[in-house]
């Protein structure tokens, strides 16, 4: 157990990106997780982006160095309702999200990688210091001749109309398959502990996952962390900032009567556990000075 703490704007997700690299290179695939959506896409972003700062370097002096393969996870119900809107209708890509309150974006998410391996038109097209396994999936997919409308339907050299002439309707359950492989690719997977419970990240966590990453800990709720480590005793890394306010409580103030409380054990849920941890004596590693913005 690694724990990194530091103040706000000091870069802890930078450093805790920094920390799930090195970890992926050591224990090969980790989950990542976060208390909310934004924090994951957060997390993800910052870790992206240190993949791609540290591929482009490598590759200038050694040999060959691939991005790693990170899979921002959504409600797996939603990525296959966005997944097949935008195959249906490209042109609506900012309105793929199934339903407007649903925190979906497309960004890094398990939709966005498989696009990325039919080639579609959408999204950016893998190149040379892309995963290689990504690389390997598109081969696959290009050599499989059952999907040669569906591959033209995702390049857009197809229409929706043509492809429905030829008495083609998405094949809904070779893309699940399709999302499940992909997967199975990824070296990073994030996600709220809400969804790490949920098929196929909870399979992938407990079949997959040698590793484990927590950002924004000190607002996460002990119980939210067991649900994404578990038992488990494997190498976890977690970065928080200790004057920030502790886990959400949303039963708090909730009162059965007047002065008889719904939740009894609020004040102890609201302890996080960064807070936890360091009140258990686990010792920290803080940041004293910020990280570079370069």
């Amino acid at each position: 157990m690694a724990i990194i703490l530091a103040d706000p704007g000091f870069g802890k997700t930078k450093a805790l990106a920094a920390a799930v690299y090195g970890l992926v290179k050591s224990v090969n695939q980790v989950f990542m997780s976060a208390p909310t959506h934004a924090a994951c896409d957060y997390a993800v972003d910052r870790l992206m982006e240190l993949s791609k700062d540290v591929t482009s370097r490598v590759n200038r002096i050694i040999t060959p160095c691939h991005r790693l393969l990170v899979v921002r996870a959504y409600n797996p119900e939603e990525e296959l309702a966005a997944l097949m809107s935008i195959l249906r209708c490209p042109e609506s890509i900012k309105d793929a999200a199934p339903t407007p309150t649903s925190k979906w974006q497309l960004k890094n998410s398990l939709a966005f990688w498989v696009l990325s391996a039919l080639g579609s038109a959408v999204v950016p097209q893998l190149g040379p210091d892309d995963c290689t396994k990504l690389h390997s999936v598109k081969r696959e997919l290009e050599e499989d001749k059952r999907l040669v409308n569906l591959l033209g339907l995702a390049r857009m050299e197809m229409s929706w109309d043509n492809y429905v002439e030829k008495a083609e309707t998405l094949p809904v359950g070779r893309l699940k398959m399709m999302m499940r492989y992909v997967l199975g690719k990824a070296d990073v997977v994030c996600s709220t502990p809400a969804e790490s419970t949920k098929e196929p990240y909870v399979s992938w966590k407990r079949q997959s996952a040698r590793g484990f990453a927590i950002d924004d800990a000190s607002r996460m709720s002990r119980p939210d962390f067991y649900s994404v480590w578990g038992n488990t005793m494997m190498p976890c890394v977690m970065a928080g900032d200790s004057l920030q306010l502790g886990a959400e409580v949303l039963s708090f103030d909730d009162e059965v009567s007047r002065g008889v409380y719904r939740n009894r054990h609020g004040p102890d849920a609201k302890i996080s556990i960064l807070e936890f941890l360091q009140a258990s004596g686990w010792p920290v590693f803080r940041m004293l000075t910020p990280v570079p913005l370069e």
